[in-house]
């Protein structure tokens, strides 16, 4: 039981990791493009560019599609107007249950 009561510490802090990787892919794509997605395009024109990026700017793909979901397997939510994080984006992994809110395993995980 103590062994696989650290499971989902590990999941978490794997899914935070996956966040850094998300947010460099997002910084390249900032660079690149001039601007980051909006939410209408989300994650996926780190994947597949957006049809008003001038041709020749968009240097992606930025991400795998491995990186664009969490270790419970559920897509990372992103909000280009973060609610979280006042004047920049927010990544969200909802935690073990896939439902906002919770504690422990459950708790929702957002970048800093």
């Amino acid at each position: 039981p103590r062994m696989f009561s650290g499971i989902g510490k590990t999941k978490a802090d794997l899914s935070k990791a996956k966040m850094a990787i998300i947010e460099n892919a997002l910084a390249r794509f900032f660079i690149d493009c001039g601007r980051y997605p909006d939410d209408s395009e989300g994650l996926e024109a780190l994947i597949t560019p957006p049809a008003d990026i001038e041709e020749g700017k968009w240097n992606g793909p930025y991400l795998k599609v491995s990186d664009m979901a969490d270790l419970w397997n559920t897509p990372y939510i992103y909000r280009a107007e973060g609610e979280y994080n006042v004047g920049s984006f927010d990544l969200v992994s909802l935690g073990a249950d896939g439902a906002e809110g919770g504690e422990g395993d459950n708790a929702d995980i957002v970048n800093e």
